[in-house]
C-alpha cells in the first residue's frame, strides 16, 4: 500500500480537493477505509473546531487552551488536532496558577 500526502497539516480544504491519495489491493483498501475515514473525519473535526475558535480570540491577550479529557487511546493524535487548530495543549504551557473557567459561545 502506498500513501501520498498532497497537503500538509491545517491547510484548509475546499470541496473537490485531494489531500491524499492512498493505492494498494482492493481487500486492503477497503478493510482500512472506514475506520481511517473515521479517524481523519474526528481529527479534522477538532482541529477545524478549535481553529474557529483561535481565530475568534486572535489580536486579543487571551490563550485558547486545551485542558480537558481526550478519548481512550486517541490521547496524541487528538493534541496533535488541537495544536493544529492554533490552541495551546496544557501540557505546553509552564505549570502557573490559574483558575479555569469554561466559556461558551455560539460559533
Amino acid at each position: 500500500m502506498t500513501v501520498d500526502i498532497a497537503l500538509p497539516d491545517g491547510a484548509d480544504i475546499s470541496r473537490g480537493s485531494v489531500p491524499a491519495r492512498i493505492e494498494g489491493p482492493t481487500r486492503a483498501l477497503l478493510t482500512a477505509e472506514r475506520t481511517a475515514l473515521n479517524f481523519v473525519q474526528r481529527l479534522s473535526g477538532i482541529a477545524t473546531m478549535t481553529a474557529a475558535f483561535a481565530e475568534r480570540l486572535r489580536g486579543l491577550s487571551t490563550r485558547l487552551v486545551d485542558t480537558r479529557k481526550t478519548t481512550p487511546g486517541l490521547r496524541v493524535l487528538e493534541k496533535y488536532a488541537v495544536r493544529v487548530g492554533e490552541a495551546i495543549t496544557i501540557a505546553s504551557i509552564s505549570p502557573t496558577p490559574c483558575c479555569s473557567r469554561t466559556i461558551t459561545w455560539p460559533l
